[in-house]
Formats: structure tokens, sequence, C-alpha cells
């Protein structure tokens, strides 16, 4: 897709070999000849900012992925202006953020100042380009969790600059085709959350409802449930299910952990797990336990383990009782379709704030569950599982299509900011793109 973009008619050799060549009038130029500093502090008043690898530096209280604010001495938080950059714990990661409000943020963070030699928006790309980003290794200190950016280090690196009316030609270009490219994944991520809902819903119509659209339904007294099949039973959870609680006394187990994809063995040694930690500790799981992520009821989850490990003593495990009578797949998608529907939110307790909200063992135990007779689990279980393998197999295809756009915006970035393409010629329209 590149080739149809012009290449500029000389280039030199920048002297980095991260970089390679530039336009012969571009210029490799120290980051603290094109950025001052800001340390202004004594602000309380002004708006409590987040440093975001999607968003930028926003608001806090905007921010999706709300966080627990444990700062008292407001007036010790940096100020942050719009058109500032700021450079976070994480931005060895994911680059340095442009702030599109003025407030204040964490005094660990540096604040980087634009000077009129640069146009914002070029270097709002430049530093979120794919190339600079593998840049900033070069500078970073510490380990894991302490990883940081030296900032007295990155301020003598030096940055690719073209001439100012150019830095804004490059910066419109990118602009335009970033807003594109994201419309485009819009679009496909909203097709696979209607794939994704379809698939709850099919999951919750079958579970509750059965495969009979003639069979007589009767009143099962539940909100949530409404009328079930005349032949169904309910039950409490105390009867269908034992919750297991064996400490695990010694080291060598496998250690397991509860996410949105399953459950699945920690790789303690790459940093998923702390090795000094005892898991001594943890519970013990074997193969065909059910292991339930109970600490949050909004995203939390259900799995069946297929491995023998130790789960935390904060997750539940608990396994089927009566195996011979019942399918313990059924019960799976029962839980999943309840996680995901909130079944279980209106039962617990805790703190949704902090996303602790517990599904307590007492709640849990008398919570009701519709009970066909094995044989129709065992048929809905089938039904389930050829219907759901339809519509993952039709996000596959979409998910490749997320990938691909995401790769040529980081490719066109990286070829723009570098000069590997000439943009000069390229006609931006006026058309807009509505954001998620």
């Amino acid at each position: 897709m590149m080739g149809r973009f012009k290449k500029y008619k000389k280039y030199r050799e920048s002297g980095f070999g991260w970089i390679g060549e530039i336009p012969s009038d571009w210029e490799m130029v120290r980051t603290k000849f094109l950025f001052s500093e800001r340390v202004q502090k004594g602000f309380p008043k002004k708006p409590l900012l987040a440093a975001t690898q999607t968003q930028g530096v926003v608001k806090k209280e905007d921010y999706a992925a709300r966080t627990v604010t444990a700062q008292k001495d407001f007036h010790l938080l940096k100020l942050v202006k719009v058109g500032d950059f700021v450079i976070s714990l994480r931005s060895f990661q994911g680059g340095i953020e442009i702030s599109y409000e003025e407030g204040i943020i964490s005094p660990a963070y540096t604040i980087m100042n634009p000077s009129t030699k640069v146009e914002r928006n070029y270097v709002k790309h430049l530093f979120k380009s794919k190339f600079f980003i593998l840049s900033l290794n070069r500078f970073v200190t510490g380990i894991r969790e302490g990883q940081n950016i030296e900032y007295k280090k990155f301020k003598n690196s030096f940055l690719p600059v073209p001439p100012l009316v150019l830095q804004k030609s490059i910066a419109n270009f990118l602009d335009e085709k970033t807003q594109q490219i994201n419309h485009f994944i819009q679009l496909k991520e909203k097709a696979i959350t209607l794939l994704q809902e379809r698939k709850i819903a099919i999951i919750n119509q079958v579970v509750t409802k059965g495969l009979d659209p003639n069979v007589s339904m009767r009143n099962s007294g539940i909100e949530w449930l409404g009328d079930l099949p005349q032949n169904w039973k309910l039950k409490k959870g105390k009867y269908l299910f034992k919750i297991t609680k064996r400490i695990a006394g010694q080291l060598g187990f496998d250690v397991l952990s509860i996410t949105q994809r399953g459950i699945k063995i920690k790789d303690i040694k790459s940093g998923e797990g702390q090795l000094s930690m005892d898991y001594s500790k943890y519970q013990i799981v074997e193969k065909g336990d059910f292991g339930m992520n109970h600490m949050d009821l909004i995203t939390g989850y259900v799995d069946i383990s297929r491995f023998n490990g130790v789960m935390s003593p904060d997750y539940r495990v608990f396994k089927l009782i009566d195996i011979l009578n019942n399918d313990d797949r059924y019960f799976l998608y029962l839980f999943q379709m309840g996680y995901k529907y909130k079944i279980f939110f209106k039962y617990g307790q805790g703190s949704s704030q902090l996303g602790r909200w517990r599904f307590p063992a007492s709640a849990f135990k008398d919570f009701l569950f519709p009970v066909p007779e094995k044989e129709e689990q065992r048929r809905i279980v089938q039904f389930l599982d050829r219907e759901i393998s339809k519509i993952d197999e039709a996000i596959i295809p979409i998910k490749k299509e997320i990938a691909l756009a995401n790769e040529y915006e980081a490719s066109i970035i990286s070829a723009a900011v570098t000069g590997k393409i000439d943009v000069r010629e390229y006609q931006t329209t006026a058309k807009k793109y509505a954001t998620a």
C-alpha cells in the first residue's frame, strides 16, 4: 500500500540505524532543544489527569478504566497544559502522550512543553510511532514494575525534524489517515460486539428455555429467569455443587489464574507471578473442577479447569456433585451467561467502585439454578457448541481485518514521520468520522 506514495527526491543518512535515511532537508535535533521541561506545582484545585496509552492525557474522571486516587497532597502534583507531552511510567510500552486537558498529574511523570520549532500534532504521531517506542528502551531504568524512562538521557537523544511547514502537512495527513483507519476499526469492533451479543443471547435462550419452542412453560417465580419449561427443576447451588477449600500446604504445583479467556497456567518466570510469593497457601484445583473469579461480579468469569494446580484463595473452587445425572458444561454455559448479564450482581456484597464485589458462599449455595434432565442438558450443550463455533468462526476474519488495519496504521505513521513517504501532494478531505 505504501507504493502509491512518492518518495522525497534526495535522502541522507540520519546517523541512527533505528531511523535510517531521512530527506536531505530534514534535521536530527536533540530533544532538549525542542522541548522545555515544565515543573510547576501548587495548583491543587486543577482537575486530576490520567496518562493513557489509547486516549492521551485526559481528565481522570473521564477515563473509562477508573483508578483509586490515593494522592492527598494535590499541591505537589505537576501542572500539565493543553498540548504538553507527558512521559508516564508506561511510556516505554506505548509512547509519550499528548495532553488534551489542563490539570495536574503525578509528580513522578515528566512534563514536556514543545517549542515553536515543532508542530504538536507532528510530534504526537512521532511519539506514537513504532520505531520511536522501540527506541525508548535505550532510556529505560529499573526492572519489571519499577521501569521508567530516565529523562536526563532521553533529552539528549535525537529526533527527526522536517521543516515546520512540512511538519504541518505530515500532521494533517496522519490526522486524517488515522481517523479513517480508526473509524474502520470501530465498525469492525462493533460487528464483533454484535456477534458476541448474539452469542450470549443464544446461550441465555437455551439454558433457561430449552430447545423446544412448543414445550409447556411455568412461572419460575424468579425475576431474571421468568418462565421455564414445565418439566425443569429449580435447585439450590448447595445441592448441585460442593465448594472445595483444600490448601496446598507446599510448593511445587502449577499456579492457575482465571481470565476472560478461561483458566490458564501462570508463567511465573516471565513475571506473571512473583517467585517470592508463598503459593503453599493457595487452594488445590483438579482437572474438571470449576474455578470462579467471584471477586468482581461485573467482569468475573467461571471455567472448568483442564489442569491440576493451585489457585488464589480469593477465588472459588467447586465440583459438580452428581456427575452421573448432570452435564458440567451445561452449567458452565449457565455461569457464563450469568456473569455477562450481571445476574449474580444483586446477590453480591462489597464495593463495586473498587471492583471487589464478592459473590459470598452463602448466596452461591442458595442461588436457584434451572436444571433440565441430563439428556436435555447434553442436547443443549451440543447445540450451543455448534452455534457458538459458527459465531467464533465468523469473528476470526474480522479480527484479522482489525489486525491488518492496526499494522497499516503503524506502518504509515512510521513512514510519514521518518520521511520514507512524501505526503505533500496528498489532498485531505473535509469528511469527519464519528468516534466511539
